[in-house]
């Protein structure tokens, strides 16, 4: 007879390991701030396997290998690479490796108040997009606390690149730490890589879930809502990334069910509608900006100014740099 999920503990093989970042750090506290109980990452061997009651909301995610997530009296989840799916605190869960190694970040969150709305909802998958963007900040953290309170001064990456991690860390996350294009006083006595890291983390994380507040955005429900929820997301971030895999897990289904809707709903492919999404976007751009050729087409998510020139002339009729002169 098989054992009830919340009866069958935790088995961990040799050769498994875990790093876990340290969120009594008095430097995390802007994850404490947003309820995070446990951040890490695990590489774990096949025989891993965890159950039992859920306390904590779980965001779960594969880097390498695979796994699968299931909860009481639901259907198993599958997690292959890039999968990330959300399940609720409440209802007792498993999760275990279903291949040789399973390499994956775990993110639990405090079932309080401001989770409402996660307790109210079922498993779900999260769009893909937010896996590659909450672990860089992980495995800065992860990287930064040996060093205690030290900043970098002068490392491989300052020569290389001509910044330091936290020099990086400003210029490009300023906007989510609150900087703008002020002192980075501001936030901090003293700027430390690792508080950067959690407070970019910490702002991740909220963001995500206030996504995840909207379940419309993630169920299938009507075609036609769905859809044109995937397309608003398009327009608000031409750049992407906006793969076929990345578009299917916005909004919780396979590529092939994506596809068929698409076809159905629009009579093209989903690459399609995102080129021709993309094309408006560096139209207005075009129109509006004075911004370089160059700058436009990294705006909309091409990788040079050849290819997304190529593409704007075969859908547009015409080259971006003649349809800026004649004003469209």
């Amino acid at each position: 007879m098989e054992l009830p999920l919340s009866n069958r503990g935790v088995r961990v093989p040799p050769g498994s390991r875990d790093w876990l970042l340290p969120l009594a750090d008095p430097r995390a506290r802007p994850l404490r701030g947003a309820g995070v109980a446990v951040v890490g990452i695990s590489e774990v061997r096949r025989g891993f396997d965890w159950a039992g009651p859920a306390a904590t909301h779980l965001v779960l995610g594969t880097i390498e290998g695979a796994g699968f997530l299931e909860v009481q009296g639901g259907p198993r989840s599958p997690l292959e690479p890039g999968d990330l799916i959300l399940a609720p605190a409440g209802l007792a869960r498993r999760y275990a490796a279903s291949a040789g190694r399973w390499k994956f970040l775990a993110i639990r969150l405090a079932d309080d108040a401001r989770r409402r709305a996660i307790r109210d909802g079922s498993v779900r998958r999260l769009p893909g997009h937010w896996l590659r963007r909450l672990i860089p900040p992980v495995e800065g953290m992860l990287a930064e606390h040996p060093l205690g309170d030290a900043v970098f001064a002068d490392t491989e990456m300052s020569r290389a690149g001509g910044e330091s991690p936290l020099e990086y860390l400003l210029s490009r996350y300023a906007d989510r730490i609150g900087l703008g294009d002020g002192d980075p006083e501001r936030l901090l006595p003293r700027p430390d890589a690792f508080e950067l890291h959690a407070t970019i983390l910490s702002g991740q994380i909220e963001e995500m879930l206030s996504e995840c507040a909207h379940p419309e955005s993630f169920a299938p429900g009507d075609e036609g809502v769905t859809l044109a929820s995937l397309w608003a997301r398009v327009r608000e971030r031409p750049r992407g990334p906006w793969g076929s895999e990345d578009l299917a897990s916005s909004i919780g289904v396979s590529r092939t069910t994506l596809y068929r809707m698409v076809k159905r709903r629009h009579r093209t492919s989903p690459a399609k509608v995102v080129e021709s999404l993309r094309m408006e976007e560096a139209s207005r751009l075009l129109t509006e900006s004075r911004h370089s050729i160059d700058v436009i087409a990294d705006q909309v998510g091409y990788a040079s100014a050849f290819s997304f020139s190529a593409a704007f002339k075969r859908v547009m009729g015409t080259p971006p740099s003649f349809f800026r002169r004649t004003g469209g």
